[in-house]
């Protein structure tokens, strides 16, 4: 089972007791992130060989890098993202949803559009066409969300 995700480099590495075992490039480098809880990525997303992994995946940085994220494809061809938000003591205004999102936080706590979340909760869903706002007060939060 897979232990730990660390970001080194511009990569992403997997940990099986301590032995590299999958990869995935990024296109820019997460310095500053260092080791993610495993909690953070979540099924049915699977980790390659590091010669065969995906080429979609995508880093991005809002907000003056307050928020990062690695978007790419679930198994089943579902787009997604997972990603780390920082405190501030303003919401993030990420503008409109362009499609319907669902977010399930995995660590810390969200406010999502007036809906408090963490992790023991359900998912927030966000209908397409509806503004997003994210508060995160409290601590850094980390997500996960699908897109439909």
């Amino acid at each position: 089972m897979i232990e730990k995700f660390t970001f080194e480099s511009g990569a992403a590495l997997a940990a099986v007791e301590g032995e590299v075992v999958a990869s995935v490039i990024v296109t820019d480098g997460l310095t500053g992130l260092g080791e993610i809880p495993m909690g953070l990525i979540c099924a049915p997303v699977t980790f390659v060989h590091p010669k065969e992994a995906p080429k979609d995946v995508v880093h991005s940085m809002y907000f003056d890098g307050q928020v990062q994220s690695l978007g790419c494809h679930d198994l089943d061809g579902r787009r997604l993202t997972v990603g780390v938000i920082q405190p501030r003591p303003e919401p993030y205004d990420f503008g409109t949803a362009h499609e319907e999102e669902c977010i399930r936080v995995r660590s810390g706590e969200l406010t999502i559009n007036g809906t408090q979340a963490c992790a023991a909760d359900d998912p927030v869903v966000v209908p397409r066409g509806q503004q997003i706002i994210i508060a995160c007060p409290n601590g850094s939060a980390t997500y996960i969300c699908y897109y439909h």
